[in-house]
């Protein structure tokens, strides 16, 4: 078998996997995403196998329904974290890629609005923090987020129709944002739900979070949040 037919064969066969665990949406693979996401969702088959993918184990273990990083707006109390985004790293081997789909486990928490923001930067060369932005790479807004504590739907991101997202080889930053308190509503509570350690073999990695001024490192390798990235 040529290596170009295995690897979207393994794509297949990963995809098909996420498919079979059943969700708040009677087991669809996309719980939500922009409407640019929606009208050009891709079937699974299109893409080639994963760049990164820590949503391994049976279907019940796709991630972790009861645990999660806090994906705040400004304006949520100390006691959920305060305001904060979480960025999640991963490294994408020789070659360059194009992007074909991204996946991540995103919940809604049950304050402000049921919404989130998903974009991807480039690691800095200098601080290995999250650096610039990725030209085309922003998701928002991403609505109707199964509540937090259940299992297993996850958001299914394309690019936008005419747009190509280019993946060199190197390091990136998967980031979340939820929206901010205004004067008519509270701050948004999301989460995005670990990994599941028993599971991932994957499933550590380093961890950034934003405090509506600076990304800062997380000290320490953590449960990062479940994601996965495919190219074409």
């Amino acid at each position: 078998m040529n290596s170009a037919l295995f690897r979207r064969l393994a794509a297949t066969l990963c995809l098909a996997a996420l498919a079979a665990c059943s969700g708040s949406n009677g087991g669809a693979l996309i719980g939500s995403s922009d409407q640019a996401a929606k009208s050009n969702s891709r079937p699974a088959g299109s893409c080639a196998a994963p760049i990164f993918n820590n949503f391994f184990g049976p279907p019940s273990a796709i991630y972790l329904a009861g645990g999660g990083w806090p994906v705040n707006g400004i304006g949520a109390p100390p006691s959920v974290g305060g305001g904060i985004a979480v960025a999640m790293k991963f490294v994408n081997p020789p070659p360059p890629e194009t992007l074909c789909l991204i996946q991540v486990a995103l919940s809604y928490n049950g304050v402000g609005i049921n919404q989130v923001k998903v974009a991807l930067y480039s690691s800095d060369p200098k601080t290995g923090n999250v650096g610039k932005l990725v030209p085309g790479a922003v998701w928002s807004p991403i609505k109707g987020l199964p509540a937090y504590g259940t299992c297993c739907v996850v958001q299914s991101l394309v690019p936008r129709k005419g747009v190509v997202i280019n993946i060199p080889a190197g390091a990136f930053w998967l980031a979340a944002f939820a929206p901010s308190a205004d004067k008519t509503r509270a701050a948004t509570q999301d989460k995005w739900n670990y990994c599941n350690p028993p599971a991932s073999g994957n499933c550590n990695g380093p961890v950034s979070t934003w405090n509506g001024k600076k990304w800062t490192m997380v000290p320490s390798v953590r449960a990062q949040g479940a994601f996965a990235v495919y190219p074409n």
